[in-house]
């Protein structure tokens, strides 16, 4: 039993006299490594703190009422409510064809012509993007036709975002 004991405790001495303090050199590049770590991690928080500037700028952007020539649309985080309540995303989508025209398509069609789609969207204009289509869309413009002239600016506004 002692010269277990005696084992042992030679054991245990022989690893407590292995570890040996850190050398000389290898402090310095551990400090190094820590120092680069913290260098790292200010960079991410610059660079993410400069990601939320430029989306809160592009937020303040499309908050502003979009202007055209012949005054003011409206403004499209209104019309973006609008568009999604009245069920419009079912068929239109921001960048690409579905059963309508995407956002951009009928953006890009519009450019310059912003009041002759307000009044499409009265029901007061011939459609000018897709026009063998307009039998798809006359039940879905019936529906909007209870909208304020203000709720189809925004909505215009909100179509013309996607030029």
């Amino acid at each position: 039993m002692k010269i277990k004991y005696l084992l042992l405790s030679g054991l245990l001495f022989g690893l407590v006299a292995c570890e040996q303090a850190p050398k000389k050199e290898e402090v310095p590049q551990q400090e190094q490594k820590q120092e680069q770590k913290v260098e790292q991690k200010a960079e991410q928080k610059v660079e993410q703190k400069a990601q939320e500037v430029k989306q809160e700028a592009k937020k303040e952007e499309t908050k502003q009422v979009v202007q055209t020539s012949g005054g003011a649309l409206g403004n499209p985080d209104k019309g973006k409510n609008v568009f999604q309540s009245r069920g419009c995303a079912a068929c239109h989508l921001p960048a690409s064809e579905s059963v309508g025209p995407s956002l951009k398509r009928i953006a890009q069609a519009y450019a310059g012509k912003e009041e002759q789609l307000v009044k499409f969207l009265k029901g007061k204009a011939p459609a000018i993007v897709d026009p063998e289509r307009f039998a798809i869309m006359k039940p879905q413009l019936n529906q909007i036709k209870d909208l304020s002239e203000q709720e189809l600016r925004d909505l215009a506004a909100y179509i013309m975002s996607y030029k």
